[in-house]
C-alpha cells in the first residue's frame, strides 16, 4: 500500500513538472568503480552506472528519479528510485525529509524508505551531518554521523573531505544494533561552464560488522566515482 502511494505521488509531481517552467532541474551521470552503500559492496564484481534527474518544484520541495545499472552483466542488477524531499531550516539546522521508493526490476523486489538528513554548519568550512533511514522492507534503521570540510581552490574548483561512521539497527541484518563501518572520502568539483559541473571522489571504507564484511567480501575497500551534473 505504501509503495503504491509513493508511486502515485511521484507520478503527480512528474506531471506537475511539465507545467512548472520556473522549476530548476539537475541531471547527473555518474560511474562508481564499486557500488558501496552503508559500508558494504552491493555487487559481487565491477561497478555501476548511475543517472538521475532532480527537480526543485519549490524552494523547499524537490523530486528525484534515479536509475542504476551494474557494469558487469553477471550481477544481473539494476535499480530504480523515485523520491520526494522536503527541506526546512530551524536555528541554523537544515532538515531534509524524504520518502523514496526503490524497485529492483531484475530481482523483482522493492522497498520504501523514510529518511531524515540533518546538517549543521559549525564554521565557514566545516559542517556536521546526520543521516537516518528507515526501511519498511527490513523493518530496520541505519544511521550515519559525519563531518564535512571544504575549501574553494579557485573560482571554478572546490575540494572537500568527509569522514563518517555508520550504525546498523536491523537494516542490513536482523542481528540487532551495532557500529558498522567508517568511511573517509575526498571529493573535487570543477565548473566546466555555466550549468555544467564535473566531479571525482575517492573513498576508503573500513567494515567492522560481520554483515558488512560478508557483503563487502573484505574488511575494507577503496572506490572512486566520476560524474557530471548539468543544471537547467
Amino acid at each position: 500500500m505504501v509503495n503504491r502511494i509513493v508511486q502515485l505521488v511521484c507520478l503527480v509531481l512528474l506531471v506537475s513538472m511539465a507545467f512548472a517552467p520556473k522549476a530548476s532541474s539537475h541531471f547527473t551521470l555518474e560511474y562508481q568503480s564499486r557500488y558501496i552503500t552503508e559500508g558494504r559492496n552491493n555487487l559481487q564484481s565491477g561497478g555501476i552506472f548511475l543517472s538521475g534527474l532532480e527537480t526543485d518544484l519549490t524552494d523547499s520541495t524537490s523530486i528525484n528519479v534515479n536509475y542504476g545499472l551494474a557494469q558487469d552483466k553477471s550481477n544481473d542488477y539494476d535499480e530504480l528510485e523515485t523520491g520526494i524531499t522536503y527541506t526546512t531550516q530551524v536555528n541554523g539546522l537544515i532538515f531534509n525529509w524524504a520518502i523514496t521508493h526503490l524497485s529492483f526490476p531484475r530481482q523483482a523486489t522493492s522497498d520504501t524508505e523514510l529518511s531524515l538528513d540533518m546538517e549543521w554548519e559549525l564554521s565557514a568550512n566545516l559542517t556536521s551531518f546526520a543521516n537516518l533511514v528507515h526501511s519498511f522492507a527490513a523493518s530496520g534503521r541505519y544511521l550515519e554521523l559525519g563531518l564535512l570540510t571544504q575549501t574553494q581552490l579557485t573560482n571554478h574548483s572546490l575540494v572537500s573531505a568527509t569522514i563518517l561512521a555508520g550504525f546498523d539497527d536491523n537494516y542490513l541484518s536482523s542481528g540487532g544494533s551495532y557500529y558498522d563501518h567508517l568511511s573517509i572520502k575526498l571529493k573535487t568539483e570543477h565548473s566546466l561552464s555555466a550549468g555544467v559541473l564535473a566531479y571525482t571522489e575517492l573513498s576508503h571504507h573500513f567494515a567492522y560488522s560481520e554483515s558488512a564484511k560478508t557483503e563487502t567480501l573484505s574488511d575494507n575497500q577503496t572506490s572512486f566515482n566520476i560524474g557530471v551534473v548539468y543544471s537547467f
